[in-house]
């Protein structure tokens, strides 16, 4: 008997019927939970870069703002000194016309005086004018020259020495003749 009690030890006990596990109740929704927490997750990060953006949007806001501001208070200050300069430019032209209409007294005085007649004087001055639009500074006088030029300094009486001394220079350089 030992022998038939050996093998029945030895053989597998018969099989039984074991019950089926039934899932869990993660393991039963995994894909359904997958879903969800994924469109979580993206609703998350949306609503997150919407508020990074409006805080980018209103620090910019602020920023151009500010510049703003600084390019009108600018614009305002230049309008302010433009405004300025145009008033003086006003008071220039003033005493410009009052002192021609002084220069003007002056001449008329001079050709009583001195019996120079005012063509020669107006003749005079439109040449000069015409000389020294020709150089582009009013307060230099030009005169070119077959054999060079002369610059003169368009000051007072000084002027009429410097352009004889110039015109004597000329006459004195060997092709000098006309």
């Amino acid at each position: 008997m030992s022998d038939e009690v050996i093998e029945a030890l030895d053989a597998d006990p018969p099989p039984r019927a074991v019950p089926p596990v039934e899932p869990g109740f993660f393991q039963r929704y995994r894909l359904p939970f997958i879903w969800a927490g994924s469109l979580f997750l993206l609703i998350f990060f949306l609503l997150l870069g919407i508020a990074v953006g409006m805080s980018k949007r209103s620090f910019e806001k602020k920023f151009y703002v500010e510049q703003i501001v600084k390019l009108k208070t600018t614009i305002l200050q230049q309008i302010e000194a433009h405004d300025a300069q145009d008033e003086e430019l006003k008071q220039l032209r003033i005493d410009l016309r009052a002192k021609s209409d002084r220069v003007d007294e002056l001449e008329k005085k001079l050709a009583e005086l001195g019996g120079h007649s005012r063509t020669s004087s107006a003749s005079r001055s439109s040449t000069t004018q015409e000389l020294s639009s020709a150089t582009g500074d009013p307060g230099v006088d030009y005169l070119h020259l077959k054999t060079g030029d002369c610059v003169v300094d368009g000051q007072a009486a000084a002027t009429a020495q410097q352009w004889k001394a110039c015109l004597q220079n000329a006459k004195k350089t060997p092709g000098a003749k006309n």
